[in-house]
């Protein structure tokens, strides 16, 4: 920490002393968790110097006790003003501004700091002090137009009496006015007496835990029989239209594998969804059923030589003699000439 603090807007600090979990607190409470997002506070210190800061100087002083480390640390700022930057002029002697503030380490049983707190942050300027929250710096007020400073504070730390000023009531006398248009100033403000209904009848009736219930229970049976009356619609729409392709049960199975689907259909991917499919041997018919679809089945034909000649028969034998049934065997059978001519033994 002591050769840490000192470079903190010109250098990143060594973070393995700080736990995996280290946790950020400031006045408000917890304001981040972790190693990574605490790494980032100190990038947007550096980025601040980078960006907003001509120079900054810190000092500190420590003290341990126990398991906790406190420091106390000041910083002397020296705020840069863009438009003297952009007319050259950034010699000129830049607004000094000091913070001063308080952290303080709670160390765990390894010596590791677990948690970072953050107190009494006070910003000093031209004598004037006051207190900053969530680690904001001071903006110059000369070149920055009162509309455009940010609003560092809650609204109900701005207002004069707190959120409780805008509902109180004002006389009538110091509304109207007394002696020539002098408007006399309001008395003690009083509150109202509970939280003012968004309403505008004077007298609201206040709902019991049971008749809430029971208002409850009627605008739920209500909802109940919108929504049964917004379903019937859909199914006179459907029974008028009874092969709607795009029904629930017109549509397609989804599938993971081919065993998902019934016979003869498969799993087809159709890289989006994975769906039942027949591979275009179903088609659909009036009826939610498939059925086969016919389809064509090629015979392979040969085709003829150039010459004229005819080829021989494509199966086993080809042309044979013994096709034709031999009349010794069968005496009754008459056979044309033209057989009876090839049935004759040629010569040796």
């Amino acid at each position: 920490l002591r050769i840490d603090h000192p470079r903190l807007f010109t250098h990143p600090p060594d973070l393995s002393i700080f736990t995996d979990d280290v946790q950020l607190h400031d006045m408000t409470g917890v304001r981040l968790r972790g190693k990574t997002q605490y790494e980032r506070i100190f990038g947007m210190l550096r980025f601040i110097k980078r960006a907003a800061l001509q120079h900054v100087e810190l000092t500190h002083r420590l003290v341990v006790h126990d398991q906790t480390i406190r420091m106390r640390w000041t910083a002397k700022v020296w705020m840069r003003d863009p438009n003297l930057d952009k007319m050259g002029m950034g010699a000129i002697q830049a607004k000094l501004v000091y913070l001063d503030g308080v952290s303080v380490y709670l160390l765990n049983d390894k010596g590791l700091i677990y948690r970072h707190r953050l107190e009494n942050i006070v910003l000093r300027n031209s004598g004037q002090t006051a207190d900053v929250a969530n680690l904001v710096f001071s903006w110059p007020g000369a070149t920055v137009p009162e509309l455009a400073i940010p609003f560092f504070r809650t609204l109900d730390a701005a207002l004069p009496d707190g959120l409780h000023g805008l509902y109180a009531e004002q006389p009538d006398d110091a509304r109207a006015g007394v002696g020539g248009g002098a408007v006399l100033r309001s008395t003690p403000k009083r509150r109202r007496h509970g939280i003012p209904y968004a309403s505008a009848a004077k007298d609201v009736p206040k709902e019991t835990p049971m008749e809430r219930a029971a208002r409850e229970r009627a605008e739920m049976a209500d909802e109940k029989a919108r929504r049964l009356e917004m379903n019937k619609p859909k199914e006179q729409k459907r029974a008028a239209f009874p092969f709607n392709p795009f029904a629930p049960e017109m549509t397609p199975q989804q599938c993971e594998t081919s065993y998902d689907c019934e016979a003869p259909m498969v799993c087809c991917d159709l890289i989006v969804t994975s769906v039942c499919c027949s591979g275009g041997m179903m088609i659909p018919t009036r009826s939610p059923r498939q059925q086969l679809q016919g389809q064509l089945i090629p015979i392979p034909v040969e085709r003829d030589p150039p010459n004229g000649m005819p080829l021989p028969p494509n199966y086993p034998g080809g042309y044979q003699i013994h096709s034709f049934p031999s009349p010794l065997l069968h005496p009754h059978l008459t056979l044309p000439a033209e057989a009876v001519s090839l049935l004759r033994p040629l010569p040796p």
